[in-house]
């Protein structure tokens, strides 16, 4: 075969299929055997090639001028490097090349990458031994330098040589067996170099390798496009990494972003988490698989699922039914703020009976549980009764045709003006106080009480209110200034009679002794009950057994009676404002107490709702009926006295009690 050059150096490739060519001229040609011919010049340049070598099956190496220059025959991918010197010798020794010439002797990787330099000087030939432990170098001088070749032993360099050199297996092998870098690490910086060559299925079986599985979601969100079955993909990870935390929430906020509800939802139902699959239900409106899951998974939810269901019943406006749930999961704050808010708009919406009951409902369950929050029980009652007693009012002032007993709508007006609007201890919205003093004004002028018409259209002026009824206040001022005693509450423990609108009390009892009055909650007129308390070391149970023991003779209200003239006694010596204090008896005045006389409050729980809980305590509450001849009830639920007559005819006809609507028929009405 003739060449058109001199050949300075030839290689033969792994296979000795190819022959490589190093011309005088600046060629580098390949030779085929198997074709007996000359098949391609790979190289040309203007100065000659001294040296050529194989650095793999598929890649040359040769030098010219100052340049190592590299040639994949597959890929036909060329690339050039500035050594510094001119090659003049090329050896292939293992995993690295032997570069001697004009200027030194160097090792570098099969991809030209320095490993370390033999000599400074030029050196015109190179032999590594068949071991690979020694290096021959011969120089100029005409000296023979022999060197032995001695590894490091430093895998953290050798790791690092391999990354640079891209063999990612070899690292990763020597790693695992080293421990020397993290997998994890490796694996990402495998990913990063894959990424930069834009090979993204590398990159994921990077990070699988490396068990990076939040990097290989991430990859998939990135690249979604390219991946039809993402999601899928995503769940398989999850999956496979045994639903570790760190991707289980990867692939949660994946999806959350993407709006993706159908494989969120099968993600929470891989992972057995019911109890954030059941809010996921909750948010899209999914009512059917919500309530399935609430009946199926109840054992696994938390709370049994009663919070969520609560959560459910509210989203479909049914927020009785969701209090209840509130309660059932220990949720007290959420039941408290639901019924206050439905009190509220109820009393917006001029339905004051609702509204009372509302707040009712919600006092008696947290009279129940003896939860103190930042209105106590009481104060709750009250507002309750508040907006009860101006649903009369209401009632009165915008319908004509409703007919309504004056005394009882004076009663009513008189005390929801000194509880709620006078003191504004219960702030209670949608209370006019226009209509209640004018109520009161109007009812009060009916009924001869003068005094009190005068004291309306006088507070009407304080808050600079016109008077509704002129008239009213011109036919009060042609007669005495002063109320009938017909109409003014009277204490049944002192006598004394008090003002339908009271100056110095700041609650509904007596400005002489202090006793509060009980209130029938039908007509609101004072009845005839006196509150009185066993004397200290008696217990509630024993003072129970004496009042309701037969054997005990009966002296009808002779030592109670004594007991009531005691009381008024301490009253009078005490000095300042009047305290209330009920009124102490032994065992022998409560062995001589009727049974039917006597009511009784108990103490539902620690936080009861006597209106003075400071004075009263924690015992049961005992109230002495003074004229037997009036029939008087007691509703065990809500602790309301009425006339029993009354209360019967309106439970009858309403199967519940008028205040707290509670079905009550068949109970004892307070009877000791």
């Amino acid at each position: 075969h003739k060449v058109q050059s001199k050949i300075l150096d030839c290689a033969w490739s792994f296979d000795g299929v190819h022959l490589a060519l190093a011309h005088e001229s600046g060629d580098v040609s390949l030779f085929n055997s198997t074709e007996n011919k000359v098949i391609a010049s790979i190289y040309k340049c203007d100065a000659p090639v001294c040296c050529v070598e194989w650095s793999s099956k598929h890649e040359v190496v040769f030098g010219s001028k100052k340049c190592l220059s590299f040639y994949d025959i597959v890929e036909m991918v060329f690339k050039s490097e500035d050594i510094g010197f001119t090659p003049f010798s090329i050896q292939h020794s293992g995993g690295f090349l032997v570069i001697s010439g004009f200027g030194g002797c160097t090792i570098k990787s099969t991809n030209a990458t320095d490993i370390t330099k033999i000599a400074g000087e030029n050196i015109w030939s190179s032999c590594c031994s068949p071991n690979g432990d020694m290096l021959v170098v011969g120089t100029e001088a005409g000296a023979v330098v022999v060197n032995n070749i001695d590894y490091s032993k430093n895998p953290n360099f050798a790791i690092e040589l391999f990354i640079q050199l891209n063999r990612w297996d070899q690292a990763r092998e020597l790693a695992e067996k080293t421990g020397c870098l993290d997998i994890r690490t490796l694996g990402k910086r495998q990913a990063e170099w894959a990424l930069q060559i834009k090979d993204i299925n590398l990159a994921k079986s990077a990070y699988l390798e490396s068990h990076d599985y939040v990097s290989v979601i991430e990859l998939l969100r990135t690249n979604r496009e390219k991946y039809g079955n993402w999601e899928t993909e995503i769940l398989e990870i999850v999956r496979i990494s045994g639903s570790q935390k760190e991707v289980l929430a990867a692939a949660i906020e994946v999806f959350v972003q993407g709006g993706d509800y159908h494989h969120l939802a099968q993600l929470y139902i891989f992972t057995k988490d019911y109890n954030k699959l059941l809010q996921l239900h909750i948010e899209h409106r999914n009512w059917k698989e919500a309530d399935k899951i609430l009946d199926e998974q109840k054992d696994l939810l938390d709370g049994g699922g009663s919070l969520a269901r609560a959560k459910i019943l509210v989203m479909q406006g049914q927020f009785l039914q969701a209090f209840d749930f509130y309660l059932d999961a220990g949720r007290l704050d959420m039941a408290r703020k639901i019924m206050i808010e439905l009190s509220t708009s109820a009393a917006e919406r001029n339905e004051y009976n609702n509204a009372s009951h509302y707040l009712w409902i919600l006092a008696k369950a947290l009279r129940e549980r003896a939860v103190v929050l930042t209105d106590d029980v009481s104060d709750l009652i009250k507002r309750s009764e508040c907006y009860y007693l101006y649903n009369r009012v209401f009632l009165s002032c915008t319908e004509p045709f409703v007919a309504f007993h004056p005394e009882a709508l004076l009663n009513a007006a008189a005390l929801l003006y000194n509880n709620c609007v006078h003191y504004g201890r219960y702030g209670c919205v949608g209370i006019s106080i226009t209509n209640v003093l004018s109520t009161l004004a109007k009812q009060a002028s009916t009924l001869d009480a003068n005094y009190t018409v005068k004291l309306c259209f006088d507070k009407l002026k304080e808050h600079q209110i016109p008077p509704p009824f002129p008239q009213v206040l011109s036919d009060s001022n042609k007669k005495s200034l002063i109320d009938n005693s017909d109409v003014l509450p009277v204490c049944y423990r002192c006598g004394s009679e008090n003002g339908l609108i009271q100056k110095n009390s700041t609650d509904n009892q007596c400005i002489d002794c202090g006793h509060p009055f009980l209130r029938c909650f039908l007509n609101f007129d004072v009845l005839p009950l006196v509150e009185f308390e066993p004397e200290t070391g008696i217990l509630d149970d024993e003072a129970m057994d004496l009042i309701v023991n037969q054997e005990c003779l009966k002296q009808s209200n002779v030592m109670f009676d004594d007991c009531i003239v005691q009381s008024l006694d301490d009253v009078h010596q005490t000095a300042g404002e009047v305290i209330f204090k009920p009124i102490v008896v032994d065992r022998n005045v409560l062995a001589s107490l009727d049974r039917v006389d006597v009511f009784v409050i108990s103490a539902k729980t620690k936080a009861n709702i006597a209106e003075d809980e400071k004075t009263v305590g924690k015992r049961c509450r005992f109230f002495k009926n003074l004229l037997p001849e009036i029939g008087i009830a007691l509703c065990p639920q809500c602790d309301h006295f009425f006339h029993e007559e009354d209360f019967e005819f309106a439970v009858l006809r309403d199967s519940g009690c008028p205040f707290c609507q509670c079905n009550i028929i068949g109970q004892n009405y307070g009877h000791a």
